[in-house]
C-alpha cells in the first residue's frame, strides 16, 4: 500500500534571517543540524558565496530554502502520522546554483536523502534559475521517522533543498512525465540513408522502457525502436541514441518519444520533423501483431544472403534466420514464430552492406 498526505514537519523550510549555518541557529523550525553547518537560504544568500552570481530564483513555495555544501553538511527533520509497514512518497524540489567558478558552486550536486532504511543520492544539474522535482519511496517502521538532508563530500558543490511533503498536491510534487525530458530531436543522415534520434532526460523516475515512433502523417505511429533506461543515479543526466534505418520513403517524417512507466502510464515528447531525400531499401512486416507467422517484404539489389535477427528488449539473440534473396528488387518471405513466446522483439535484417530494423509484437 503507497500512503501518502501524512505530515512532514516544516517541509517548506521556513526562517528567518538567512544565514550561512542558519540552521544550526535554530532559524528554521522543526529543523536541526546533523553534520557540519547546513545554511538557510533566501533569495539574498541563493548559493554558498556571494560571488556565485547566480539569478535569484524563488523557492518553489515562496520561501526559504536548505542549502548543503559538499563538506558533510547535513540537516534533518521529522515525518510524523506514518502507519507502521506501509510505502510512502516523499516529494521534494532541488536546486544547484552557482557559475561553476566559485568555491563550492560547481556543479552537479549530489544530495543524500535518507528516511529509514531507503537511502537514495541525488544528482541535480547545475542550472542558476531551475528547481528539479525529486521523489523517492520508504517504508514506514515508526509513526514518527527522521528525514535526513546530507550532501555527498568531494563535489565541491552546493545543493539547495525544499518543499519536502508527502502530499502529491504540494508545490514539489509529482512532475507531469515519468521522465524530466531535456531535448528529443531526429536528422536525417543523407550519406548513411538513415535518421538519427537523440534525446535527453535530466530525472527518470520509475520509467520501464523508452520507444521511439514515426509516422508519415503525424497522426498514426509506428514503433520501431526500444531501449531500457540507463543505470545512474536519479536526476543525473542520460543521453540515448537511436538509428532508423529504414527510411525508405522520401518526404517528411515524424518522430516522437513514447516513455512507459512502470505502473504501465505513458507520455510523449513534442513531435521531430525529418525531411528525408533519396533514401534506399525497405524493410517491412506484416501481421503486427503477429501469433504464429510473419510475412517480411524487403528491397535487396541482388540474389544475395541475408540474416535475420529476433532480439528481445533486454537484447538477447532469440532467434536467428539465415535468408536467400530471390531477386534483385522486392522479395518476400515468410518466417514461423511457432516457438517465439509472447512479447516485444526487435527484428534486424542485414547482409554486408546494409542493416535495417523495425518492431514485432507476438500475441
Amino acid at each position: 500500500m503507497v500512503s501518502e498526505a501524512q505530515l512532514v514537519t516544516n517541509g517548506s523550510i521556513t526562517g528567518a534571517p538567512c544565514a550561512n549555518s542558519g540552521i544550526n541557529g535554530g532559524n528554521a523550525a522543526g529543523w536541526s543540524g546533523c553534520g557540519f553547518s547546513p545554511d538557510l537560504c533566501c533569495l539574498t544568500m541563493p548559493s554558498y558565496v556571494a560571488s556565485s552570481s547566480v539569478t535569484p530564483v524563488v523557492s518553489p513555495d515562496g520561501g526559504t530554502w536548505l542549502g548543503l555544501a559538499a563538506l558533510g553538511e547535513c540537516a534533518q527533520t521529522t515525518i510524523t502520522g506514518l502507519t507502521i509497514s506501509n510505502t510512502y512518497t516523499l516529494y521534494f524540489c532541488g536546486a544547484c546554483f552557482g557559475t561553476g567558478t566559485s568555491i563550492y558552486n560547481q556543479g552537479p550536486s549530489l544530495p543524500k536523502i535518507t528516511v529509514g532504511a531507503s537511502a537514495v543520492t541525488f544528482n541535480i544539474p547545475m542550472t542558476a534559475s531551475t528547481w528539479y522535482r525529486y521523489s523517492m519511496t520508504f517504508v514506514a517502521t515508526a509513526a514518527t521517522m527522521t528525514l535526513r538532508c546530507e550532501h555527498v563530500t568531494g563535489s565541491v558543490s552546493y545543493a539547495s533543498l525544499d518543499g519536502f511533503s508527502l502530499n502529491p498536491a504540494s508545490p514539489c510534487g509529482p512532475i507531469a512525465l515519468p521522465i524530466e525530458l531535456v531535448s528529443f530531436g531526429a536528422a536525417y543522415n543523407k550519406g548513411n540513408k538513415h535518421t538519427e534520434i537523440k534525446w535527453v532526460t535530466s530525472m527518470e523516475e520509475n520509467v520501464d522502457y523508452f520507444e521511439i515512433q514515426k509516422s508519415k502523417n503525424a497522426i498514426e505511429f509506428k514503433t520501431f525502436y526500444i531501449t531500457n533506461p540507463k543505470e545512474g543515479l536519479a536526476g543525473q543526466l542520460k543521453e540515448y541514441f537511436a538509428s532508423d534505418d529504414n527510411t525508405a520513403d522520401d518526404g517528411v517524417v515524424y518522430y516522437r518519444l513514447m516513455t512507459v512507466d512502470k505502473d504501465g502510464s505513458k507520455s510523449y515528447s513534442p513531435l521531430a520533423d525529418v525531411k528525408i531525400s533519396g533514401a534506399q531499401g525497405k524493410f517491412e512486416i506484416f501481421p503486427n501483431p503477429a501469433s504464429r507467422t510473419v510475412n517480411l517484404r524487403f528491397e535487396s539489389e541482388s540474389d544475395e544472403d541475408w540474416t535475420l535477427k529476433m532480439i528481445s528488449r533486454e537484447g538477447s539473440l532469440i532467434q536467428s534466420y539465415p535468408l536467400k534473396a530471390d531477386v534483385s528488387g522486392t522479395n518476400n518471405k515468410i518466417i514461423e514464430l511457432d516457438k517465439t513466446v509472447q512479447g516485444m522483439y526487435i527484428l534486424v535484417l542485414s547482409n554486408n552492406k546494409e542493416i535495417y530494423k523495425t518492431v514485432l509484437i507476438v500475441e
